[in-house]
């Protein structure tokens, strides 16, 4: 019985085809979800960035705040044409929780670097139910989305059959 246990998981193991994986974080101010109760900045507002963390973001969208109070330590990315203090800003929707929250602080919730070996940090195309099927190998194609400030953290070496970054492939 133990035999064709072995047998079963090592010709899955060698038949294992190349499957694209996908980041899944994206640390840009556009994204409702990195801001504080989903609360985006709207005209006037003060932007606070945590100074505690290294900070990897991209500023996507067009602002016009009060103020921005930057981290310490990070890199920030501006998309192209984007402009601070701009007439027009496309990052604040109707503040339906105006009431909720009247002070015009606003904070940006960057994440931790997230873990290559981590399977909630990657998007598939289908469902994987082995540990070692959830994570990019060096059978795999990872995309990057390069329209986005990505942080990740490799904590040992990462082998990989491809890794497209903001359009660049490496193999």
């Amino acid at each position: 019985m133990t035999w064709k246990i072995l047998l079963f998981f090592a010709l899955n193991v060698y038949s294992h085809e190349a499957k694209p994986f996908a980041w899944r974080k994206q640390n840009n101010f556009g994204t409702a979800s990195n801001w504080l109760n989903k609360r985006q900045p709207c005209p006037g507002d003060h932007i606070h960035i945590d100074s505690l963390n290294e900070v990897a973001t991209a500023i996507d969208i067009n602002l016009d705040v009060a103020k921005i109070l930057f981290p310490d330590t990070g890199v920030m990315f501006f998309g192209k044409g984007v402009s601070i203090g701009a007439d027009k800003q496309e990052s604040c929707p109707e503040r339906a929780d105006a009431d909720e929250y009247p002070s015009p602080e606003v904070y940006f919730e960057d994440d931790e670097f997230l873990s290559v070996f981590d399977p909630a940090s990657w998007a598939s195309v289908e469902p994987r139910d082995l540990h070692m099927n959830q994570i990019p190998s060096q059978k795999d194609d990872v995309t990057i989305d390069g329209n986005w400030a990505t942080q990740m953290m490799v904590e040992d070496t990462w082998y990989l059959r491809s890794l497209n970054m903001a359009g660049r492939v490496g193999a």
